[in-house]
């Protein structure tokens, strides 16, 4: 008994070294700590999952990763929903990313992605007689845009630090109710 609770001790100081270190993204190190945890308690599955997590943070599959891109540009670029809406389904669905880094990633994604779709927008010629009073270019009106996008950007680090806060599941709650919410109106709109 005196062996087993031994055992016990070591790994669980060695699941709370690797939890620390994984905090600090020392992804290594951190995957070498959890395998040496698996290595005391091998039906464990907490580090399994953790040891899962950082091979997928690390290494993505480059093929999928491409067709994701080929198909968020696409839709986003076709029905005009922000990145996001659908890059985080398919960053969470398809690629198995947790919801947070997903998040994260679309963030950076969306740099990229609205300039890519901003420029044929603004090229575009769409003959009407608003263009002049909503001071837009092409399709997009750029007093609307920075109107929302000014405030946007100022308070979106507020919500970085909420989502950093939440459960992961409650944030993917969260999401899914808001994107049902949008499908919900987009199908029930005349």
């Amino acid at each position: 008994i005196a062996q087993s609770k031994a055992k016990d001790a070591e790994y669980t100081a060695k699941i709370k070294e690797a939890d620390a270190q994984l905090a600090k993204k020392d992804y290594a190190t951190a995957k070498t700590s959890y395998l040496a945890a698996l290595s005391m308690k091998s039906k464990e599955a907490y580090p399994k999952q953790k040891i899962k997590e950082i091979d997928d943070f690390v290494r993505p599959n480059l093929i999928h990763l491409i067709i994701s891109g080929f198909l968020i540009g696409i839709f986003t670029g076709m029905v005009g929903l922000g990145g996001g809406v659908i890059a985080i389904p398919v960053m969470v669905l398809f690629l198995k990313f947790p919801i947070k880094k997903a998040i994260g990633t679309s963030l950076g994604m969306i740099i990229l992605t609205s300039f890519g779709g901003l420029i044929p927008y603004l090229s575009a010629n769409p003959n009407i007689n608003l263009a002049q009073s909503l001071h837009c270019v092409g399709y997009v009106s750029l007093l609307v845009g920075l109107c929302i996008a000014i405030p946007s950007a100022t308070f979106s680090s507020y919500g970085v630090k909420l989502s950093t806060k939440l459960n992961a599941r409650v944030l993917r709650r969260i999401f899914g109710v808001i994107l049902f919410l949008v499908g919900l109106d987009l199908i029930l709109e005349h």
